[in-house]
């Protein structure tokens, strides 16, 4: 039989944790290659942590939930394992248009994605994690720089994640024209044509107060961009290609 304990708060075993640890820091407790990308857990019918599946940069390993206590000081296999990992974008975002970044916030509460902004965590987006853990949130990017998941109790290392330059060709234009997003007037533009498999600059122009650009370039069939450098923590931005085929 099981009886309350009003005492049992006095206890420095009452509550314990959270123990936060990187993917190379618990490698190193772990003993194990790499760096650990994932952790999934097995409980028996009393909720302890039987075993637990590593997933690391070199591959899986299963170790009991016993060991894994005693390499890291845990007092009993009554634990939870919360994971959150933020993924970097594979190319860049593009300023001013719907993005996700994604990533796993497993068994953690409150998950938020935050951006460094003027020495601050600012909120970019709460993350609302599927059963198994991975998110995929929306957001409008304006600026690069240091990303990151955050709790009450953990954050993950800051990402990188690079925001390119808006830029567009105006369909059906002639002499070409075109727009670019954040305005910067005078940033200058440069309009390519693809002459094999290079791309080689045919004309510039500069952006005006409405964040729009326009040439004297008569257009003759072939394969035409433009790319855009602002600066002001934006990578350069290209627009998607215009083919314009003879008549």
């Amino acid at each position: 039989m099981s009886v309350s304990d009003p005492y049992d708060t006095l206890s420095p075993y009452h509550t314990w944790g959270p123990y936060v640890y990187s993917a190379g820091g618990l490698a190193k407790r772990l003993g194990v290659p790499g760096k650990v990308l994932d952790a999934r857990v097995v409980r028996n019918d009393s909720s302890r942590v039987t075993s637990v599946t590593l997933t690391t940069t070199r591959g899986q390993r299963t170790i009991s939930g016993r060991e894994l206590g005693r390499a890291l000081d845990l007092r009993s296999t009554w634990f939870s394992v919360g994971v959150l990992s933020l993924t970097k974008p594979a190319k860049p975002l593009v300023y001013g248009v719907e993005s996700e970044l994604t990533g796993i916030a497993r068994a953690v509460k409150k998950v938020r994605i935050e951006r460094l902004s003027g020495g601050a965590w600012e909120l970019v987006a709460r993350v609302h994690a599927a059963v198994g853990g991975a998110f995929a949130e929306s957001f409008v990017p304006k600026a690069g720089g240091s990303y990151r998941l955050a709790s009450r109790a953990a954050s993950t290392a800051p990402v990188k994640v690079t925001v390119a330059a808006f830029i567009r060709l105006d369909a059906g234009s002639n002499p070409l024209s075109g727009r670019a997003r954040p305005i910067f007037p005078g940033a200058v533009v440069s309009v390519q044509r693809l002459e094999g498999q290079t791309w080689t600059q045919v004309t510039t122009a500069t952006l005006d107060q409405n964040g729009r650009f326009s040439t004297k370039l008569q257009l003759t069939p072939g394969t035409y961009r433009a790319r855009i450098a602002p600066g002001h923590g934006l990578v350069a931005g290209v627009s998607p290609v215009l083919r314009v085929v003879g008549q």
